[in-house]
Formats: C-alpha cells, sequence, structure tokens
C-alpha cells in the first residue's frame, strides 16, 4: 500500500514501564449494565461511528484471552482499548504522550511532545478503529489539524487501512500511515516480553463491549422498537444517551 513508517525518536535508554497510558487510568467507573429498553433513537453521528462494534452481548470474561497477536486480535479488540494499545506502543518507542479518556478530543487522539514538562507539542496522532477504510474526507480533517497544530510529524492508524485518496493526500503532505497489518508487523518486531505487555494492554478488563465515547461507560446492546435493529448504548442512561450502531452480521469488528 506504500504506508510510511513512524520515524521513531531515540530511546536514551527509556525502559518499558508496566504501566497503561494516562488516559486508561482515567475511566469512569462502569455501572453494572443492564438490559435498558432505549426509545426510538437516532444514533449519533460521530467522528467513530464508522466503527461499527458487533451486534452481539459480548462477555470478555466468558471468553479466552489470546496469548498471541494477530490480525484477529486487533479486529476483536474495542475501539478504546485499540487506542490505548497506539499511545503504549507509542510509549515504548521512547515517545512522551498525552491524551484524554472521553469526551470531545479536537480530532486528536494522541499527543507527541518534545519533553516530560509536555509544553512542546511536536505531533499528533489520529486512530481509528473501524470496519471500513479511511477516505480522502477525513485524511483532509487530519491535514487541517496538523497545519492548526504547527507539527511536523502527524501519524494515522487505522485498522482497516486507507482508500488511494487518503493514501495520496497523506504522501502528498508528508503523514506517517499505519494500516493493521502493518501496526501488527511492528508490535510482531518488539520483543516477546513487551509484546505480552502490549496484549495485556489491549485485553484489559471487558476489551469487546464498546466504551461511551461521551463518558466512558461501557456500552448495552439493544434494539430499536421500529425496526428491531440493534444499536450500543451508554450504560449510563438515561443520564448519558450516546449511542453507537451496531453491525449485523454479528462478527468482530
Amino acid at each position: 500500500m506504500g504506508l510510511h513508517s513512524l520515524r521513531v525518536k531515540p530511546t536514551n535508554g527509556m525502559e518499558w514501564a508496566q504501566v497503561e497510558p494516562a488516559f486508561g487510568r482515567r475511566r469512569s467507573p462502569s455501572p453494572s449494565a443492564s438490559a435498558h429498553q432505549f426509545a426510538d433513537s437516532v444514533v449519533d453521528v460521530d467522528v467513530r461511528d464508522p466503527w461499527r462494534a458487533p451486534a452481539v452481548a459480548l462477555d470478555s470474561a466468558s471468553i479466552a484471552r489470546p496469548n498471541a497477536w494477530s490480525l484477529a486480535v486487533l479486529n476483536r479488540i474495542e475501539w478504546r482499548r485499540f487506542e490505548t494499545l497506539c499511545e503504549a506502543m507509542l510509549q515504548h518507542e521512547g515517545h512522551i504522550t498525552g491524551s484524554q479518556a472521553y469526551g470531545a478530543d479536537g480530532g486528536v487522539d494522541i499527543r507527541l511532545y518534545g519533553d516530560a514538562t509536555r509544553q512542546t507539542l511536536t505531533g499528533i496522532v489520529q486512530c481509528k478503529h473501524w470496519s471500513g477504510r479511511v477516505g480522502e474526507v477525513t485524511m483532509r480533517e487530519f491535514l487541517g489539524l496538523k497545519t492548526d497544530h504547527q507539527v511536523q510529524t502527524a501519524l494515522f492508524i487505522a485498522s482497516s487501512g486507507f482508500l488511494p485518496g487518503a493514501q495520496d493526500l497523506a504522501r502528498r503532505h508528508d503523514f506517517t500511515l499505519l494500516d493493521g497489518a502493518a501496526l501488527l508487523q511492528r508490535i510482531q518486531a518488539l520483543p516477546a516480553e513487551v509484546q505480552q505487555r502490549l496484549l495485556a494492554v489491549a485485553t484489559e478488563g471487558d476489551y469487546m463491549r464498546p466504551t461511551c465515547v461521551e463518558c466512558g461507560t461501557k456500552m448495552v446492546l439493544n434494539k430499536k422498537k421500529s425496526n428491531g435493529n440493534p444499536f450500543w448504548g451508554c450504560g449510563r442512561f438515561p443520564r448519558c444517551k450516546h449511542t453507537m450502531p451496531a453491525r449485523h452480521d454479528g462478527a468482530s469488528a
């Protein structure tokens, strides 16, 4: 696909710290998920909506956790664990990162800084765990963010890859692109111990059930009263009414 590889900063002897990226520790406590009966609501138009969580009631605790990396593992984890994984990998490579738990992030999932003071922004990262490939429109929005933030490094990680128009735009503006296969290759090139630590980060907790974009709570699978179509609703309903679409094939996204 002609994908670029990330220009990694020297690690300066940095050792891997067995901790999750900061935003992963700021998750809101998830209340006990009950089978809420949502009203016939309109699915939010959100930048992450192209990701389709499987339309099945997932229970990660009842499924044996994977012991090795594969594309199936990358596809199975939910979008928040995917972002957490990407940040953990960047931290291992020596980058100083910053992110937030949930809510509006200004289009930047992970920020890269010049030093531990986090005063100088040096790069931006976008992570998309979508079922479809990223297109030119989304890439142009990312170009606008790079211009606004006046940074040289712009990394876009998309599990399902990029359409030709997006790839061409990335080449012309010196973006770094990683699709799912390239991300997996990068992880598998790391020492076995580090791979296992990243796998633990990716599969922590209820790692297949989607997280609410607005409040960080795990979501509940429901059906619309009008047509029976499945959708994910926030476990804090009615305090949080955010929804996400669900795929109909029952496969993991």
